[in-house]
């Protein structure tokens, strides 16, 4: 599977602490040979967040899929991945990562989710999560959807991997990041304007289509 940009989730090489903790056991009955699991439960969550990217995509856009003929070294049009984050008072963290590309005519952007499930170590004060996701800095301020409050940076200060993005944790603690792009690959032409206004994206931080355990 792809693996993403470099950031707090991304995989990391073998430390004694990676190799005091044995990887989760896969579906198979043995362990997983490294963060990412390849088939099983937690597999089948990563290709349903994708599944729910692809649902919520706004009138006017596409997301297609990948096809005969895409260069190798090209940003795939779909994404999805499932891995495992760390071990927390024996509760296993994991988070869900599933990218799609939104397509306008011959203009491509990017809408990305990451899921990390309960037990996580990450900041609860909503700019102070939103800062968290992959190290991006960025102007942030909190939006209220409801009783909810999420963090959103609507641009980044010193990372352009992504141009806006939002963080929520829900009460039960899994944290939901959802992020747009107006470019996909850099050798492709990026999108005139982003898919989805700032507050919408708020919105869908707070979507239970992307509460995962």
């Amino acid at each position: 599977p792809p693996t993403k940009p470099a950031g707090p989730a991304s995989v990391v090489p073998p430390t004694s602490k990676d190799s005091a903790t044995p990887w989760p056991t896969g579906p198979d009955g043995h362990p997983q040979e490294d963060r990412t699991a390849r088939a099983g439960s937690r597999y089948d969550q990563g290709v349903r967040l994708l599944g729910e990217i692809v649902s919520v995509v706004p009138a006017g856009y596409t997301a297609p899929e990948d096809a005969p003929g895409r260069p190798a070294d090209a940003m795939p049009l779909r994404s999805h991945q499932a891995q495992f984050e760390e071990r927390v008072d024996g509760v296993d963290v994991w988070s869900y990562m599933s990218s799609a590309a939104l397509a306008q005519g011959d203009r491509t952007g990017r809408l990305l989710v990451e899921t990390h499930t309960a037990g996580n170590q990450l900041p609860s004060e909503p700019c102070a999560l939103a800062r968290g996701f992959w190290g991006m800095q960025g102007e942030c301020q909190v939006v209220t959807v409801g009783t909810a409050q999420v963090g959103v940076v609507a641009r980044p200060t010193v990372d352009d991997r992504f141009d806006q993005w939002a963080a929520y944790r829900h009460p039960d603690g899994v944290v939901v990041f959802v992020a747009q792009g107006r470019t996909l690959d850099a050798n492709e032409p990026g999108l005139v304007t982003l898919p989805f206004p700032l507050r919408q994206l708020a919105v869908l931080a707070v979507d239970e289509r992307f509460h995962l355990e």
